[in-house]
């Protein structure tokens, strides 16, 4: 019995490194795409990312993350009309992968606990 909570441990803090070192690898894109610019139009990159069609893998994630600030607006100021323009000046690479990675978790957690 200790040697399965010992593997469980083990397993869990591995798992947890991994979390942590992706989260730390998209900050830090994401941090480095909002401060450089292109050197000739002098746009940053995370505008030009911003702009980029939004893939179809996380396409899903998106529009869910775009509804719950939409929602958060809505409930801080009466008068947001939730702009497509203003979805792109405030998007977030790691809000994208934090959404995605909390909703699959969840999905797996759910999955984990039916069987």
């Amino acid at each position: 019995k200790n040697k399965l909570k010992e593997f469980r441990a083990q397993a869990a803090a591995k798992w947890a490194r991994g979390i942590a070192d992706s989260a730390l690898q998209v900050w830090n894109l994401q941090q480095v795409l909002s401060r450089k610019s292109d050197p000739l139009s002098r746009q940053v990159f995370m505008d030009v990312v911003a702009e980029a069609p939004i893939p179809e893998k996380f396409r899903k994630d998106y529009e869910t993350l775009m509804m719950k600030k939409k929602s958060s607006k809505r409930n801080n100021d009466k008068n947001s009309d939730g702009d497509d323009d203003q979805n792109r000046k405030e998007f977030s690479i790691f809000a994208l992968f934090w959404e995605r990675l909390c909703q699959r978790m969840g999905d797996r957690l759910k999955h984990i606990l039916e069987y």
